[in-house]
């Protein structure tokens, strides 16, 4: 720090037995020229940040340049790097204003953001080994438009001028900028190759390439794609926060992996074609303009989150998917229709919670699985539950302001907590034969206004049917093990049916009692005078 903050020092010339210049030794001063000394080793951390040089040559025996040692030197615009060079440190010419740079061949290790913001570099050489390549030093250099690598490289190439750098070897394009073209010789694009790359605006990729590396173009500015047959793979994050607009994948795609598109905002229409089997966790999830889309038969699984907040107005889910995951089209609030071919089995949790407009969805008799609150908060009006359904689950209709009619098959022996909890306008619904259990807040503040409960069901839950304002009669059979004080609270109500002799009521000693006196306990009675759903009852008294 011999000169730290000397802001009047404006020109240094070091004497050539100078090996090391200390760390911080120039930082923040108001140097503008400097000569380095040629026999110079090591240029220590932020010994130069923050000055306001304007040129810079590295000479061929310095072998260290440490982290930050240029950082913010925003002034700088030539920058030449010695012969001897091996290793770059960290933002060491961070936020720089080089226009070109040649990386030499003897640099084994560039730390990450090196040359992060250089903004006005254009044109990169890269003659350093395959191993010290960081795509992360070169992040925020918007104007790159030019890069090519020496063409004696061991390992790497530029091959057919094509703006990138590839590796020899195994085909596969490393690093790209905004004019690169990738050639017909390239099979796949690496983990990050265009990450954060912000000039880009469109790309074709070619049907050698078989494989998108995970987060490939994540946060670019790419704006449209092309695929030639042949991609099998696009990987996790590959697009994730793109400008893209409209997609078309090829048919030879097979999975689409976890977040792929994910926050792609300016989405607005997606075909995927025939051969796609899986579409991973969140592939397309906060598209929030996406509002057209076509799945291939193909298909076989819709993975969690895949089309989470989306704008979607309608979807068909092909006959060979047996699964949509958790949360895959949740929120959809334009969504008004669904088309469920034969085959799915299961549709797991939240799937179309708050899709608010859907009105209309059919339930195939394939399921076998209708998750918890797989349709909460949705705008159906009808609900035919399958054959193939042994429990609803809890919440799964909750809230479902506009639901009026509900037919349940006999498979059906269980109904979840709150499965029908505020469907405001719910009027009609059968409860099976083979029902064992009713969930508490199960038809809470429903508009039924009459209940069989069918003489299998021995668990009736708390406030099952509390805030039923419409309810008039109820039956319920011997079979209920319980009865809570609150089951009902319905101010309608007029009668309940007890499918039992006087004497098995008492004997039952339920906490059971009615709360308005115009509501009056009937009992089975094979002589009575009341008859009700083709029983005769009479009056408790």
């Amino acid at each position: 720090m011999a000169f730290y903050e000397c802001t009047f020092l404006e020109e240094v010339k070091l004497p050539d037995g100078v090996e090391v210049i200390p760390s911080q030794c120039f930082m923040k001063t108001g140097l503008e020229k400097v000569t380095l000394p040629l026999h110079c080793k090591t240029i220590g951390e932020y010994s130069f940040g923050e000055t306001k040089l304007t040129s810079v040559d590295i000479p061929d025996e310095v072998e260290t340049i440490g982290k930050c040692a240029f950082t913010q030197c925003q002034n700088l615009s030539h920058l030449s790097l010695g012969k001897g060079l091996k290793t770059i440190g960290e933002y060491a010419f961070n936020s720089t204003h080089i226009e070109s740079l040649v990386i030499p061949n003897k640099v084994v290790s560039i730390g990450k953001c090196a040359f992060d913001m250089c903004q006005w570099l254009r044109v990169l050489e890269y003659n350093g080994s395959k191993n010290a390549f960081n795509r992360l030093a070169f992040d925020g250099c918007t104007s790159l438009s030019t890069i090519k690598v020496s063409s004696d490289h061991m390992e790497l190439d530029s091959r057919d001028n094509c703006n990138a750098i590839i590796d020899t070897f195994s085909n596969e394009l490393i690093f790209g900028c905004k004019n690169t073209v990738i050639p017909n010789t390239v099979t796949s694009i690496s983990s990050k190759a265009f990450y954060g790359n912000s000039s880009i605006t469109k790309l074709h990729i070619p049907s050698s390439v078989t494989q998108i590396g995970d987060y490939a173009f994540f946060e670019s500015t790419i704006e449209e794609v092309t695929f030639d047959e042949g991609l099998t793979t696009i990987g996790k994050s590959a697009f994730h926060s793109t400008a893209i607009t409209n997609l078309t994948l090829p048919k030879s795609l097979v999975s689409i992996g976890k977040s792929a598109f994910f926050s792609c905002n300016n989405l607005k229409t997606v075909t995927i074609q025939e051969g796609i089997e899986t579409i991973g966790e969140s592939a397309f999830s906060s598209c929030e303009k996406l509002e057209e889309l076509s799945l291939p038969n193909s298909l076989k699984k819709i993975g969690s989150y895949a089309f989470y907040e989306n704008a979607l107005t309608a979807v068909t889910i092909p006959e060979n998917v047996e699964q949509i995951g958790i949360y895959a089209f949740y929120r959809n609030n334009n969504l008004k229709k669904v088309v469920l071919s034969d085959g799915i089995e299961t549709i797991d949790t939240y799937a179309f919670s708050q899709c608010t407009a859907l009105e209309d969805i059919n339930l195939p008799s394939s399921l076998t699985e209708i998750g918890e609150q797989s349709f909460s908060q949705t705008n159906l009006k009808e609900v035919v539950i399958p054959d193939g359904i042994k429990k609803i689950n809890d919440d799964t209709f909750y809230a479902c302001n506009s639901l009026t009619t509900v037919t349940i098959p006999d498979t059906v022996t269980e109904i979840g907590n709150e499965a029908f909890y505020y469907c405001a306008s719910l009027e009609n619904v059968n409860l099976p034969n083979n029902l064992v259990s009713i969930g508490d807040y199960a038809f809470t503040n429903t508009h039924l206004k009459e209940v069989v409960i069918p003489s299998n069901v021995m668990i009736l839950g708390t406030r099952a049917f509390m805030g039923c304002n419409n309810l008039e009669s109820i039956v319920i059979p011997s079979s209920v093990n319980n009865l809570s004080s609150d089951l009902i609270y319905a101010s309608s109500l007029k009668s309940v049916y007890f499918d039992d002799t006087k004497e098995v009521w008492d004997s039952k000693n339920y906490p059971f009692h009615i709360l308005d006196d115009n509501c009056k306990l009937y009992v089975y009675d094979a002589d009575g005078t009341t008859v009700y759903q083709g029983k005769t009852y009479s009056l408790y008294e």
